[in-house]
This record gives C-alpha cells, structure tokens and sequence, in this order.
C-alpha cells in the first residue's frame, strides 16, 4: 500500500528517531519515539511501514480495548507481517475476545521467551 504524504513523513521521522548513533553505541535507555497523529491518519499503516523498514523483530503495540487489538492484529496481517502475535489482557476467560490471550497464558510458564 502506498504511503500518504504525511504518512511517508511519520515513517521517515520514526527511521531518523531509531537510528543508530553514530558512534555506534546505543544510549543506556535505549533508542525510543513516539509518534502522534489524529485518529484515522494510518497510525497502524504508519507503524506497519516503520517496522518492515527498521526491519524491527519484535514490536510493542499498546492499545486500550480489544476491538483495538483485534484491528491492530488484521492490518499488521495485512501489511504483510508474519510470525507470533501475543496479546495481553486483565479480562478473563470468555470476555477475552482476542484468541492469542489463552495461548498467552498456556505458553508463558514454560515459553522460554
């Protein structure tokens, strides 16, 4: 999918933002960002793009709901993202609607990870 302008921009700044120094030395907190933008600019397709070009491993994605997390999940399929998703919940049994949240807590005694 085709970056927007102001998407291609969001990317572009997470890649400067990630970089690493170039000294070559990670600082001791590590390399972080943030990026902020209105609902429904392509945060997810924005953070999808970041990944593949960072050629990131393993990402964090915080959201605040399950419908959220459910829809985070489809479009990080979508724009090609492979491999494990874990997602993480306080709600119990039935009520979470996320199917990777039992896999999560039957894995993660002995997960090794």
């Amino acid at each position: 999918m085709k970056l927007r302008p102001h998407q291609r921009e969001a990317v572009d700044a997470v890649l400067r933002a990630l970089e690493a120094p170039a000294r070559g030395t990670v600082p001791e907190q590590g390399l972080r960002t943030q990026v902020i933008v209105a609902t429904g600019t392509g945060q997810t397709l924005v953070a999808v793009r970041s990944a593949e070009e960072l050629r990131a491993g393993r990402v964090l994605v915080l959201v605040p709901s399950l419908d959220l997390l459910a829809q985070t999940e489809a479009a990080w399929r979508e724009g090609g993202r492979v491999g494990p998703m874990i997602g993480v919940s306080s709600l119990r049994g039935d009520e979470a609607g996320f199917p990777n949240t039992r896999a999560w807590r039957s894995c993660s005694p002995g997960c090794g990870r």
